[in-house]
């Protein structure tokens, strides 16, 4: 009887270790699945949500008090690079105006600059420094934003995509 009894506390010792184990397992895997995701997520050349249009528009923008005059490079409904003669912290807010080429929609959007880095092949003056920035939209007025997806939903039957 004793002998009976050691055994059933052994296996019941034993299924324990095993369904913990499996647990942890299980746990580990979960964990290790959503680093991956996250990892090509950020260490990708790609964390934007929506496709980019390469777009040439003029675009004035307002930083600090002044406004200056630059030309987009790729535009989404989210967000527009644009090259800059300087470099500007990320962080910045930042104000444009676009008008949709062919079309007499202004639109004008707040925002901030997410990224810039200097552009290599933008000037041929070695002395001339040029930054692609991007610009992450938060607000547009008036119906700029519903502009801006039309225009770019357009485009997209005649333009690459960029991204």
């Amino acid at each position: 009887m004793l002998i009976l009894l050691v055994e059933v506390l052994c296996v019941i010792v034993l299924v324990m270790i095993f369904s913990t184990l499996l647990l942890d397992e299980r746990r580990n895997r979960e964990r290790d699945l959503s680093l991956i995701k996250l990892k090509g997520y950020w260490d990708g050349d790609e964390r934007r949500t929506t496709d980019r249009l390469n777009v040439t528009m003029e675009v004035r923008y307002h930083l600090n008090g002044k406004s200056s005059v630059s030309r987009s490079m790729d535009i989404s409904t989210k967000g527009i690079r644009i090259l800059l003669d300087e470099r500007i912290d990320k962080g910045t807010p930042i104000a444009v105006t676009m008008r949709i080429p062919g079309k007499n929609h202004l639109i004008q959007a707040s925002g901030s600059i997410v990224w810039s880095s200097e552009s290599k092949n933008e000037s041929n003056d070695p002395n001339k420094r040029f930054f692609n920035t991007g610009i992450k939209f938060y607000s547009f007025r008036d119906s700029g934003e519903r502009n801006l997806f039309n225009f770019i939903r357009e485009m997209e039957k005649i333009v690459p995509k960029n991204g």
